[in-house]
């Protein structure tokens, strides 16, 4: 007995567009078994017990299909890949495909498959929304750590160190403050720094235009020479920190002297704890605060440093709880 293929004529102008993009895989998600609603369906109850090992293979294994939860309208391969031969499928296909519609590119989707399918893409969808959220609050995080590790480079240098213990065991009443005044700063009170010395230049930039390109090149020239680093590019970040400090005030000398105290500060050349270099030009000329304490550390590197050291060991007697100190 020769048995004929049957063909399933099904007018495309009519028939569903697919539920989903043809792309949808599982890749490795399981799909949700609900054993209560597989039992009261209709399909099931009419499947004769042979065959429903069957009928759930065809509803689980369609998950491994590309788009995931259908089938190719093809009798043989789905009698493949449910272990039944394909006459046993074309017996009993009313039976076994039940609920199982055509769609426009020739393949069959399933109601119940379908929502599940859907189900998939939501959680997914959410899944990466919270990873990518996750991520961000990540590399934020980063980010303000590695602005703190350089901001800690500057505040926590032995030479500021130093600057504070050497103001506190000196005595507010040694600089002739009264009860209650509010010390000045270490520049003025310990080694009497006076900002005016420091050498002007007539290259100050107008803060209403934008950054020339002369005073910004010999800063970073400067820099490159003093800090030893001669491939060194003037990127946009560096560009960007040298002009604002030129904006606020602070002249090419100005800026040329920071550098020469984060040259003079052995702790930022690397005899740290890290052996780390702390040397950029960004972070000399990150803010003016930063260009203050380098232009303070070479101060106190040099000359300034033996005023402090004669000032803490004269033999003048001074008030207050403070011992005299010995070098």
């Amino acid at each position: 007995m020769t048995t004929t293929r049957r063909l399933h004529v099904v007018d495309m102008a009519v028939a569903p567009e697919p539920p989903y993009p043809a792309d949808t895989e599982a890749n490795g998600y399981k799909p949700m078994v609900d054993w209560q609603r597989i039992k009261s369906s209709k399909s099931w109850r009419i499947c004769p017990p042979e065959l429903r090992n069957a009928l759930l293979r065809l509803w689980l294994e369609s998950w491994n299909e590309v788009p995931a939860g259908s089938w190719e309208d093809d009798d043989e391969l789905i009698a493949a890949a449910i272990d039944v031969t394909p006459v046993t499928l074309r017996k009993h296909r009313v039976t076994l495909l039940r609920g199982w519609v055509r769609h426009s590119d020739g393949r069959l989707y399933h109601k119940f498959i379908t929502e599940q399918v859907f189900h998939m893409c939501e959680k997914r969808k959410d899944t990466n929304e919270a990873n990518r959220e996750r991520q961000a609050r990540w590399r934020e995080r980063k980010r303000q750590e590695r602005e703190r590790e350089l901001e800690e480079s500057v505040t926590q240098c032995p030479v500021t160190e130093t600057l504070r213990n050497a103001q506190d065991r000196i005595g507010r009443d040694r600089i002739g403050l009264k009860k209650g005044a509010k010390a000045p700063s270490i520049a003025n009170a310990i080694v009497d720094f006076d900002q005016t010395k420091l050498d002007e230049s007539s290259e100050n930039l107008d803060s209403s235009k934008p950054a020339d390109e002369t005073p910004v090149r010999s800063v970073f020239s400067y820099w490159q020479q003093v800090a030893g680093h001669p491939t060194a590019k003037l990127d946009a970040k560096r560009k960007r920190a040298i002009a604002g400090r030129l904006k606020d005030g602070f002249s090419v000398e100005d800026l040329k002297r920071a550098i020469d105290g984060c040259k003079a500060s052995d702790w930022h050349q690397g005899k740290n704890q890290g052996s780390k270099v702390y040397d950029d030009v960004e972070l000399i000329c990150r803010n003016a605060s930063n260009v203050e304490r380098f232009q303070q550390y070479l101060v106190v590197g040099t000359a300034e440093a033996s005023r402090l050291d004669a000032w803490l060991n004269e033999d003048k007697p001074i008030e207050g709880e403070c011992e005299r100190v010995e070098t």
